[in-house]
């Protein structure tokens, strides 16, 4: 206790400012807020967590958010009941040079270290997940996983036939015949002239692709689908247009197409496989194809029941709700011959439990053909092949939860690569803001303040109406920057109310027939205002030196706004137009009677 009075003592006597500030007590404080955080990440963050909620958000989902935000309000306001018992400047002290620069920054740092924790928080829980999930460990699980996936059968798009080799290599688009509705289907909208041209493409005179003309040579059958193949150019509807549209230049008949299937394993290419992350290489991913398309094409039912089995053991290490047959999965296959195939997997639906009940089935007539066959080697009899395959494609029996599976894999790309940045200038802001308040109350007149708060109010609400005004009057046009009026006259126009209220209050402050009332509010006024001062002048030169470049969509507008796009320049923008506004504090004060 003697050494804390003496060290108090001496802080007294050579460093007044760090022992009025109490910035030691506070980093101490904010020391042991880290220590904690850090051990509540590493233990809070389980095999649950893992699963369900995401590293970087994990700080602000779980119950130590609340923790921390108490202890930071009982720790500010105890230091505050210490801080305002001494005050130089009220108390008339001489105030020693650059006294409100220094006060505030070690005010800026203690704080931002105080309300931090999310960061020793979020390290300690990339720590736990770094534990659990080491990188060669994890990315051998990776591979069995994406192996597994594969016959699994619950994405059945992944063997659609615009992943086959044949068709990737030549990028060709492609839309089939519906013909139920009788309508030509795709993913995209394309257009296409019905004679062909040489001159520039042009959004006039097209007509959208109505491919139903089209003769039927230009088509290709591929199993119960009539589907056409063509090749595809973007181009834009005039030259200063960002509006694009897919052309079709070539139709492409697909040679050997009673090779080809709509849905087939032999259609699987590298970027089908479900489970990557920066450390699998695509050597890896291509590895894992081949080897899917070689089980599948030389009918490796013992290879493929390992592999699913392995995908099944990987997901019960982790805890992974699933329900799974190996066995009906290869009897599907073996009826299905690797082409024709559903989804006969879903993703969970929180209705886990480990036995199949009549009760789960949709179509009750299917249970028994079912069950039959499950978690036996009784081979399907031909009578029941329809009968298997409409019951498993058309019922919910067989899942796993998918989503938990790559909320893993997420967690553990995040925390070996540390992307976890999300409130890193949060906290400076929320840092400045303490810092910056509790300034306010170090000079500042109370009475006064309470008088500037509805008179800030109302001018804001003026302004705002100003704005409205602005944005509502005149012509606009993005061809050119000249008629970019608004920004520029939006912006102007609160910069000349800023500039009239800090032009007053400077002008106050130099005076010796200003009223002092009025100039105590306007004091408060400039001082919250001069954060954004400096920000306003840098905004005000953009917009007027900004330009327009409009060249097809390479379109690009320099203005103000997109100054404030950079937390960092705000920040630093910010503490330079309040350290200009505290060489004006002294000034003012002796003006006081």
């Amino acid at each position: 206790m003697n050494k804390l009075k003496k060290i108090n003592q001496y802080l007294l006597e050579n460093y007044p400012i760090t022992w009025h500030s109490k910035i030691l007590q506070l980093l101490v404080a904010g020391i042991f807020s880290w220590i904690v955080s850090f051990i509540s990440g590493y233990l809070l963050f389980g095999l649950n967590e893992l699963k369900y909620d995401e590293v970087g958000d994990f700080y602000s989902d779980s119950n130590f958010v609340s923790f921390h935000v108490i202890y930071c309000l009982i720790i500010i306001c105890i230091w505050a009941i210490f801080y305002y018992k001494n005050n130089a400047i009220k108390s008339f002290y001489p105030l020693s040079k650059l006294y409100f620069v220094k006060l505030f920054s070690q005010l800026f740092i203690a704080f931002s270290f105080l309300v931090s924790a999310y960061y020793p928080f979020t390290y300690g829980t990339i720590s736990r997940v770094r534990n659990e999930l080491k990188i060669n460990d994890t990315e051998a699980k990776i591979a069995k996983l994406n192996l597994g996936a594969a016959f699994v059968l619950n994405d059945k798009t992944i063997y659609k036939i615009d992943n086959n080799k044949e068709i990737v290599n030549q990028k060709l688009s492609s839309i089939y015949y519906n013909d139920i509705s009788n309508v030509w289907e795709g993913e995209n909208n394309y257009m296409y002239y019905p004679q062909k041209r040489k001159d520039t493409y042009s959004g006039l005179n097209l007509f959208l692709g109505d491919f139903g003309d089209l003769h039927d040579s230009l088509s290709t059958q591929i199993d119960n689908y009539k589907y056409l193949f063509f090749k595809t150019v973007d181009k834009y509807e005039t030259a200063d247009s960002c509006e694009s549209n897919l052309f079709v230049t070539d139709f492409v008949q697909l040679p050997n197409s009673n090779n080809l299937h709509v849905y087939d394993f032999q259609n699987l290419n590298p970027w089908g496989l479900e489970y990557g992350t920066i450390y699998t290489q695509k050597s890896n991913n291509k590895a894992i194809t081949d080897q899917i398309l070689r089980w599948s094409k030389n009918r490796e039912f013992d290879s493929i029941e390992m592999a699913i089995n392995d995908f099944i053991d990987v997901c019960r290490e982790y805890k992974i709700d699933l329900r799974l047959d190996p066995q009906v999965i290869l009897k599907y296959l073996k009826i299905k011959d690797f082409h024709h195939i559903e989804s006969i997997t879903r993703q969970y639906e929180n209705n886990y439990n480990n036995r199949i009940d009549v009760s789960d089935f949709t179509y009750p007539e299917d249970y028994d053909v079912i069950m039959k066959y499950a978690n036996n080697d009784l081979a399907v009899s031909s009578k029941d092949n329809i009968a298997f395959c409409t019951a498993l494609e058309r019922q919910e029996i067989y899942f796993f939860e998918k989503e938990a599976i790559r909320k893993l894999l997420e967690n553990y790309e995040m925390s070996h690569t540390n992307r976890f940045d999300n409130g890193f200038m949060g906290m400076f802001f929320l840092g400045f803001f303490l810092a910056f308040l509790f300034v306010l109350f170090e000079f500042a007149n109370i009475v006064s303040i309470l008088i500037a708060i509805p008179i800030g109010g109302a001018l804001m609400i003026l302004v705002a109406l100003g704005l409205i005004f602005i944005n509502l009057s005149g012509s606009f046009n993005y061809d050119n920057y000249d008629n970019h009026s608004r920004e520029k006259n939006s912006m102007i126009f609160v910069f000349c109310i800023v500039l009239a209220i800090v032009g007053t209050t400077i002008y106050g402050i130099f005076s010796k027939t200003f009223n002092k009332k009025v100039l105590n509010v306007l004091v408060s006024m400039t001082y919250v205002i001069s954060p954004f001062f400096v920000n306003l002048i840098f905004g005000v030169y953009f917009v007027l030196s900004g330009h327009s470049v409009n060249t097809k969509c390479n379109s690009e507008y320099v203005y103000g706004y997109a100054f404030f796009a950079n937390p960092l320049w705000i920040l630093l923008f910010s503490i330079i137009g309040l350290f200009a506004f505290f060489s004006l504090i002294k000034k003012y004060k002796a003006l006081e009677d």
